[in-house]
């Protein structure tokens, strides 16, 4: 996997600080050069709070204490990785700030800072396909990915040809229930809230009953097919899991179990084959 490249660095606190101070000062100075009156607020006509306009329609810097609210917002959600959030709220401030100013090039600054941190976090679940850690890779993608549409641009495009649109199901009814995994299997299962490592006790195309050592003793949980991982999951493994991930309703794990599935560089077999041509409808 060498051809894979480390991606892009992520934004750390200390970058994220001193954006925030160089902003304010340069938003001090501006405040001090300026003598304009500030202008009246559009609350006072029954108007939805958003950009202002000129005397020609146009749209103009924003208030500078909303928009230093929501760029502090934005800063938020990518110290705690949260790209998807981040992403959405930047979007609503460029809708809402003039086509040039002070205003328009720090918002085409955080467009390039969260597009780095994106490559990066894609190069992060990279990792964790490679490592066997599908369902981590699973967490970190939601936080990146968030809800609706959404397409890899870099490390999982690379993968293989997944489809363009990760949030959309294939049909999988040709395919039959995946297979069981071996008893005795060596798993990770989605337990109680945390990732636990156990063995496969039984096994359907549903549900697996899985020994999991706590504290308190031994417990057999059981859980729905989707929701276990085999440790170091072979590729003939990631194509049924892939396959129930699908029949579950969860597109983006299913196309992370084909990624792992591809990564390993085993035999897919004939339903391997059949989920990539049904994604490449995507």
């Amino acid at each position: 996997m060498g051809w894979f490249g480390r991606g892009a660095a992520r934004l750390t606190a200390g970058s994220l600080a001193a954006d925030g101070a160089a902003d304010r000062q340069s938003e001090a100075a501006r405040r001090e050069v300026s003598r304009d009156p500030p202008r009246e607020s559009s609350r006072a006509h029954g108007q939805a709070p958003s950009a202002e306009t000129d005397q020609e329609g146009g749209a103009t810097d924003m208030p500078a204490d909303r928009f230093e609210s929501l760029l502090s917002l934005i800063r938020a959600h990518v110290t705690s990785d949260d790209l998807a959030a981040a992403r959405g709220v930047l979007a609503r401030v460029s809708d809402q700030v003039a086509a040039n100013g002070a205003q328009r090039d720090r918002v085409a600054r955080w467009s390039g800072k969260l597009a780095s941190a994106a490559v990066a976090a894609e190069q992060r679940v990279v990792e964790l396909l490679i490592d066997g850690r599908v369902r981590e890779a699973h967490r970190a993608l939601e936080s990146l990915a968030g809800d609706g549409k959404w397409c890899p641009s870099a490390a999982l495009a690379a993968c293989g040809e997944l489809g363009g649109d990760w949030s959309w199901v294939p049909e999988m009814a040709g395919l039959g229930s995946p297979r069981p995994f071996a008893a005795r299997r060596a798993a990770r299962v989605w337990w109680e809230g945390q990732l636990r490592r156990g063995v496969v006790i039984s096994c359907s195309d549903q549900r697996v009953t899985v020994e999991v050592a706590t504290p308190t003793g031994r417990r057999f949980p059981q859980v729905a097919f989707a929701d276990v991982e085999p440790v170091k999951a072979t590729a003939a493994e990631a194509v049924e899991l892939a396959c129930g991930a699908f029949r579950a309703g969860a597109p983006r794990l299913g196309r992370l179990w084909m990624a792992r599935a591809l990564i390993d560089g085993g035999e897919i077999g004939e339903r391997g084959l059949a989920i990539l041509a049904a994604l490449r409808g995507s």
